[in-house]
This record gives structure tokens, C-alpha cells and sequence, in this order.
């Protein structure tokens, strides 16, 4: 299928830049064998583009096409780790258990229903949550050494090196008034901390599994691969990292569902036929976003430079929210 859609493409003129997944592990080895043939070719328009970034993995499909992994299932599963008493992750040698996770949140004053909200692991798909209580690592304020023992300390310490990973790999999605260059470097920082706590003392997956770092690196590849394609075939229209994943197809699906219910036994005709319609809905709903509510376990804030929250309706987070670049 791929195949033939690439050969539509001088008729199209649709340009297929990458193939996204919501970070499901079966899709994995198949992203792997399509995206992961050949080193990018000096004589690929965007090679100019990519060539000068070291450590810079440049394996791609022989039409230069990409894997991607959606960034907000992303961001759910940093949080998933501090959702269960069994499981516990290692920064710098120091375990970060869910039991101490809810001790430093609650000593740095978050309130208890707060605490119980965002480490409720009966919830692994709402992604405000996992936003919440990934800014809270962030936010941690340093500990007073003077009334805390050490281990504490290494632990308030461990807990917001964390939270900076997790605040370089979402903020360039939420900030509004980033630039691209800086939505980059947000994102380059927190892949290579992300890489780097991965392989320090040699804890690999004691820190994270294997499947959500490499979620992370595909991602942060895909946007810089996504940036020289616009860069190539379109050098003076502004690019919107918020457009790659899967998020605008799963919010096609959800009206799906709307008109036509969970129906196991649709087949592909119907689906034809129900896609075109959900399409234009869709296009009235981007056209008129104040008659839509949108999914809501895809909600997420967007803030300034400063990470205050922004008035506007969250609901509607998109292309108009960001500053073109």
C-alpha cells in the first residue's frame, strides 16, 4: 500500500514525509524494517540540512521516509513508571519509587487530592494527567540540605533531573511563543538527557524500557527529518511540530465513532463512505473549533515562555496557537 501511494505521488503532488504509530510495540519492528534501510544519501535534497547535526541517526527508507511515534502517548508513558507500587526507576543510581514520588510532591506542598489525582493508576491514558504530574517533577523546588538528610536530598535531585527530560521533550508542544530553533533545542536536550540517563552506570532499562526510548529517539528524529523536508520542498511556509502523530487521526477516528458507533462489523466499504463524511466534518470543525469539544484525554494546556497556563481554551490547541516560523 505504501508502495503504490508513493507511485500516486507526481499526481498527488502529496509528499509523504513519515510513518507515525502511537507507540503501540507490535508496530515497532514494522516501523523498523519500512524507515531503517539505508544512510540518508549526500545527494537527498535534505542531506544539507542534516548532515552537520553529530549523533545524528540518518538511517531512513530509500525515499527518505521516517518513522515517527506519537508525542503524547509519549509523554503518558514517562508518567506510566510512578503508577505502581512494583515499579521504580533509577536516575543517577537513585531509585525514584512511586511512595517517594507522592512523598516530595506532597512535602512541597501539593495537596493530598492532588497528589492521589495524578498518581492514579487506574488512569494510564489521560494525558493532562501525565502533563501534571510531569511539570510537578519539574517545578520541584531544590531541598533545604540543612533540614533533610542526603538520601533525601539525591532523591528531590534524582526526581527533578526527571522532570527536566520530560519538560525538554513536552514543552516545545505546549509553548506557544517558542521558535522553531528553539522548539529544537528543546527537543534535542531531551533526547540526549534522556539517552545519556539511559546509559549512565549502565542502568539502561532500569531507568526506562527499551520501547520508550526508542519512542523518544524516533520521535525527536522524525521532527528534525520533518523540519528539513518543509525546509526542502517548502522554504517559506511555517511548520508546525504539533501536526506530526497521530493526534489529528485519532480525533478523525473519535468523530467516527460518534456517527457511527463501536461497530466491529463495519467493513471497508462503510468505512469509506463514514471516512469521507468524518473528513468534512472535521474540516468544519477546524473551520469553527468553538463547536467542538474535542477528544478530551488529548487535552493539553498550552502556556508562555514562563509555563504560566495561556486564558484561552485549551480544547483548542493548534496551528493558530503558535507564533509561525
Amino acid at each position: 500500500m505504501l508502495t503504490a501511494l508513493c507511485r500516486t505521488m507526481p499526481a498527488t503532488h502529496i509528499h509523504i514525509v513519515s510513518l507515525a504509530s502511537d507507540g503501540e510495540s507490535r508496530h515497532a519492528k514494522v516501523l523498523i524494517n519500512l524507515c531503517y534501510r539505508y544512510q540518508l544519501s549526500p545527494n537527498s535534497p535534505i542531506y544539507e540540512h542534516l548532515s552537520g547535526l553529530e549523533l545524528r541517526d540518518l538511517y531512513v527508507r530509500e525515499d527518505d521516509l521516517t518513522a515517527d511515534k506519537d508525542g503524547k502517548h509519549v509523554f503518558k508513558r514517562c508518567r506510566n513508571p510512578f503508577l505502581s507500587v512494583l515499579k521504580s526507576i533509577l536516575v543517577h543510581g537513585v531509585c525514584i519509587t512511586s511512595s517517594q514520588l507522592c512523598l516530595h510532591l506532597l512535602d512541597s506542598g501539593k495537596s493530598p487530592e492532588h497528589v492521589n489525582s495524578v498518581l492514579n493508576p487506574s488512569d494510564k491514558h489521560d494525558i493532562l494527567l501525565a502533563f501534571c504530574l510531569l511539570k510537578d517533577m519539574w517545578t520541584l523546588p531544590a531541598a533545604n540540605p540543612l533540614s533533610h538528610p542526603a538520601s533525601y536530598i539525591a532523591t528531590r535531585e534524582a526526581i527533578c533531573t526527571y522532570g527536566e527530560m520530560c519538560y525538554h521533550l513536552i514543552f516545545p508542544y505546549i509553548c506557544t511563543n517558542l521558535s522553531l530553533d528553539e522548539q529544537l533545542e528543546h527537543l534535542s536536550a531531551g533526547v540526549h538527557l534522556a539517552v545519556a540517563l539511559f546509559a549512565d552506570q549502565k542502568v539502561r532499562t532500569d531507568f526506562l524500557g527499551i520501547v520508550l526510548i526508542v519512542n523518544i529517539i524516533l520521535m525527536v528524529k522524525n521532527v528534525y527529518f520533518c523540519v528539513a523536508k518543509a525546509k526542502a520542498d517548502l522554504p517559506n511556509e511555517p511548520f508546525f511540530i504539533i501536526l506530526l502523530g497521530t493526534d489529528s487521526l485519532e480525533s478523525l477516528f473519535g468523530i467516527l465513532c460518534t456517527m457511527v458507533g463501536n461497530d466491529a462489523n463495519l467493513d471497508v466499504l462503510q468505512l469509506g463512505l463514514c471516512v469521507t463524511n468524518t473528513t468534512e466534518v472535521a474540516t468544519i470543525l477546524a473551520m469553527h473549533p468553538e463547536w467542538g469539544k474535542g477528544p478530551r484525554r488529548l487535552h493539553l494546556p498550552h502556556v508562555d515562555c514562563e509555563a504560566r497556563t495561556l486564558p484561552d481554551n485549551a480544547d483548542h490547541i493548534g496551528p493558530s496557537s503558535f507564533y509561525p516560523d
